[in-house]
Parts: C-alpha cells; structure tokens; sequence
C-alpha cells in the first residue's frame, strides 16, 4: 500500500496570492496523477486561521472549503482529512464523517483520523484517549497508521516542550512503542525540514508535507520527485522554496521534494 501525506496548504492565506495557490494545488493535482497512490491523507490547516486571512475572505468559516472541495472532488484517489479545533462546528458537514474517526477499509490496515479538542489541537480530553486505546485494541494484528495535524513528541529534531508537540500520556506512548504489529504516527504544523523518520519499538513517528509561502523565491518543479529520503539535521524552520510529500510504501517511510 502507497499513502501520500500532505499538510498546511494555508489556503486563502494573506502571505499567498490566489492565482498562486491555484498554480500550487494545479502542481499537486499533476503529482499524483503521475504516482500510483492507493490513498492520499491531508494532515490540516487546509484554510488559514481567521488572523491570517486576506482580508477580503475574513471572517473564518466553511465557505472557505470550498476551492478546495472543487479541486479535492477532482482528484481520482481517495482523500482522507484530518480536521482542527476551529473546524469542529463544520468539518462533518462538509467531509462526510467525524473528526475522530476510524477507516477500516484498508487491506490489513487500520487508519485513525485524530483531532485533540483542547489548546489548539495540542490536548485530548480523557473521553478522546479512551475512545483512541479502543480503537487501538480493536487494531491488533493490523498495521496501523495514526494521523494527527499536530505531531507526534519527538518525532523530528525540534525541542520537546509544552505546547509545542501533541500531548500524549506516557502509558500510551509505551502502549505504541510495544504494539504487537507496526505503528505509524503522522503529523506537519511545523513546516520543518526533510528529516529521517524517528523509529521507537513499534512506533515510527514522522513529518508529513509541508509548503512554501509565496513571499519565498518560487521555482520550477524540479527532478526530486522520486521516492527517495533527503533528510536535514537542521533544528531551524526551513526556508528553501520547496515542499515535500512523505509516502508510507510497503512499511517504509520515503519522501519527494517539489520545488516551488
């Protein structure tokens, strides 16, 4: 099974044009019609929060969507969404499901969708953690895929601290590490650099996708679209004109970099 994942399109942000982000998804589009990807898994921030808006476009609400609802709805692979906080009083109207949401339509895979409902996507109430170890348990004997917007602690070399990766008890942290088949954990919100995927037991955690502002030099689409890992040690958010993919392809973590 090939899953793309891609994240923080920031559409209809004040730092990106619209003929811009029209080019940009145009590009994406072109991209995974030229791959063989069984699924395709949006990790959030589809649409900028309210304070980054064009002006124009404010204020935040789910009319927003819908260039993207267009452009979703012409892709030819099964797109799977994970929502925000701020997306709660709409995202099941406009998706079709719950946030918090199990697929078991995958052969030998089961894929959760993850949305935290306190401090900005960062802490789940005890009610969302009892409901994902259930379905954690109802997944043994299966590869399982977790995706989240906020990501995983420690899954990439920015510094743990509050509020800054999603929280997550220590006793389901050693439950993921000790899972009786593979795990995976993705997540974007840091734009961060291509790193490798951190691997712990059963668990590799890693980054997603994340894109470029037009304020950022913007290229061509150049030739790093094979499926292969460019990784950066650098601890600083990066500001090359590129975004990057990451696919989970047959238990491996492999990544594509565009160029923008």
């Amino acid at each position: 099974m090939s899953i793309l994942f891609f994240s923080d399109l920031h559409l209809c942000d004040n730092r990106n044009s619209k003929p811009f982000e029209e080019n940009r998804l145009m590009r994406l589009a072109n991209f995974i019609q030229e791959n063989d990807f069984d699924l395709i898994v949006n990790l959030g921030d589809t649409v900028s929060r309210d304070g980054c808006l064009r002006e124009a476009l404010k204020p935040y609400r789910e009319e927003l969507f819908e260039e993207y609802l267009r452009w979703r709805k012409s892709i030819r692979v099964p797109i799977l969404d994970c929502g925000l906080y701020r997306e709660r009083t709409f995202f099941q109207k406009i998706f079709g499901r719950p946030m918090d949401w199990v697929c078991k339509s995958l052969d030998g895979v089961t894929l959760i969708t993850f949305a935290p409902e306190s401090a900005n996507d960062h802490v789940a109430t005890a009610g969302q953690w009892q409901w994902f170890e259930n379905a954690l348990t109802e997944a043994e004997g299966q590869t399982v895929v977790i995706c989240t917007h906020v990501p995983y602690p420690g899954c990439c070399s920015r510094v743990v601290e509050p509020g800054i990766f999603l929280d997550v008890p220590e006793a389901i942290q050693r439950r993921l590490e000790a899972f009786p088949s593979p795990v995976y954990w993705a997540g974007g919100h840091f734009h961060w650099p291509l790193e490798p995927p951190v691997v712990t037991g059963s668990l590799t955690s890693f980054m997603g996708g994340k894109f470029s502002f037009e304020s950022e030099r913007v290229g061509q689409v150049g030739s790093g679209t094979s499926r292969t890992c460019k990784t950066s040690t650098s601890p600083t958010r990066p500001t090359r004109p590129t975004s990057y993919l990451s696919y989970l392809l047959s238990d491996s973590i492999c990544r594509a970099e565009l160029e923008f």
